[in-house]
């Protein structure tokens, strides 16, 4: 377990006089370990909860795990980077992606006919923007799961494909170094091409966000970029937050975002494992990333 208050001695960090954090997030690890025994035993849990004002607390936060779509968090931000001159245009390749055209296929070529003829359908002249709202599931209701990661395959191609956009992604901040986009969302999965990230990472890329700390951009573009994400309201709060599920063995559920308000921040991340491919069982994320969401309610409520 990991407990981070900050560059500050821990005492002067969480105000206290004797240096312990808030009981509701200390008990966290306890909390979470007790439900995995007694509802998910055959899963693997690993997460991340940063209050503003207290700190970080964590477990497995260095454990590099397939990320499902959690990674396309460092993928906006890259594109972002790459394409914000030109964000709210059309990209110049998107046609020939999208009618499946020689030298253009690979983000589509995990797909039948049939499906790619719904993406082309559904994508068709989106702007960078837009493909990034896709992707980040803004417009979920709207599109297909098809088009919701072909959305993303398509800005990894048109970043110069999976190695080129993690090169970009690792090259904005030294914690995102476990971040690794191995293939095209969709692709068949194999021991050595998933996407994959480590809770820290994730963490880390949801703070540059929250705290509009973005390297390299202003205010205006920070902005532009959270509000790709799904916004929610939980106890009234902003809840900005990007769910990933891959339902083929080893099974990954995870959930990540953070509660905004005017004086503060919190951040969660959770990751749920399931190795046994005969197990039917649900993995618990949903009910780990409320439980994380609540504990951090209450520390910014006090």
């Amino acid at each position: 377990m990991l407990w981070a208050g900050g560059t500050s001695p821990l005492a002067a960090v969480l105000g206290t006089s004797d240096g312990t954090p808030p009981s509701d997030l200390t008990s966290l690890p306890q909390e979470i370990e007790a439900c995995r025994l007694a509802n998910y035993p055959g899963t693997s849990v690993a997460f991340w909860a940063e209050s503003s004002e207290y700190g970080s607390i964590s477990v497995g936060a260095d454990e590099i795990r397939p990320a499902a779509s959690t990674i396309k968090i460092f993928i906006l931000l890259a594109a972002y980077l790459e394409f914000r001159d030109v964000w709210d245009e059309i990209p110049q390749g998107l046609p020939n992606i999208l009618r499946y055209e020689e030298g253009s296929r690979d983000p589509l070529s995990m797909m039948d006919v049939t499906t790619r003829e719904t993406v082309r359908r559904e994508l068709w002249g989106m702007t960078y923007e837009e493909l990034a709202g896709t992707m980040m599931g803004r417009n979920e209701s709207q599109i297909s799961n098809a088009s919701y990661n072909a959305a993303a395959s398509i800005i990894i191609f048109l970043l110069g494909g999976p190695e080129a956009c993690t090169v970009a992604i690792r090259a904005m901040d030294p914690e995102f170094s476990t971040a690794r986009v191995g293939r095209y969302m969709l692709a068949r999965r194999t021991p050595g091409n998933d996407n994959v990230s480590s809770i820290r990472a994730l963490a880390a890329a949801c703070r540059l966000i929250c705290t509009k700390e973005i390297p390299g951009l202003d205010e205006a573009g920070c902005h532009e970029v959270a509000d790709c994400f799904q916004e929610q309201s939980f106890h009234g709060l902003a809840d900005y937050q990007k769910h990933g599920h891959l339902s083929e063995a080893p099974s990954v559920n995870a959930w990540v975002g953070w509660l905004d308000q005017d004086d503060g921040y919190s951040i969660y991340c959770v990751s749920v494992i399931l190795w046994d491919e005969n197990t039917v069982e649900d993995e618990g994320a949903d009910h780990y990333a409320e439980l994380l969401k609540e504990r951090l309610f209450q520390v910014m409520s006090e």
